[in-house]
């Protein structure tokens, strides 16, 4: 009976850490907002989370991979390896805003379909809808 309680008491200890690591595995994203820049109108961009600890996505120009680890509402990426095209410059600035913002997270918020990214401060850095989310 002891034992039986011990390890229920031990489940429920590690349910949260093991709900919060699910709460972006397997889910693709596309991003709205990076920081100050409207995002929303381009369709190219998006990032997906598997369930082994990788990312994979496209920038707007360029592919893009990383590894990544959530613990609790934190969110750690990087270091984000990426293809190495040139676009024109409303394409680069985005992609650039987007890595940046993925690199810099420190930590998360999933309300539904949508996920802000902040950084240590606190502050957003994005927020992307689900894509996925059928």
């Amino acid at each position: 009976m002891r034992a039986a309680l011990t390890m229920t008491i031990l489940l429920w200890a590690l349910l949260p850490a093991t709900a919060a690591a699910q709460a972006l595995a397997g889910s693709e994203w596309r991003p709205v907002m990076l920081g100050e820049l409207e995002a929303e109108g381009d369709k190219k961009l998006f990032v997906q989370f598997d369930s082994e600890g990788k990312l994979t996505g496209h920038a707007g120009c360029n592919r893009f991979f990383a590894s990544y680890e959530v613990s609790g509402e934190r969110l750690r990426v990087g270091p984000i390896g990426a293809t190495r095209m040139a676009c024109e410059a409303p394409a680069m600035e985005l992609e650039a805003a987007f890595l940046a913002a993925l690199e810099g997270a420190d930590s998360f918020h999933r309300d539904g379909t949508v996920l802000q990214l902040f950084d240590d401060a606190g502050a957003e850095l994005a927020r992307l809808w689900q894509t996925d989310w059928d």
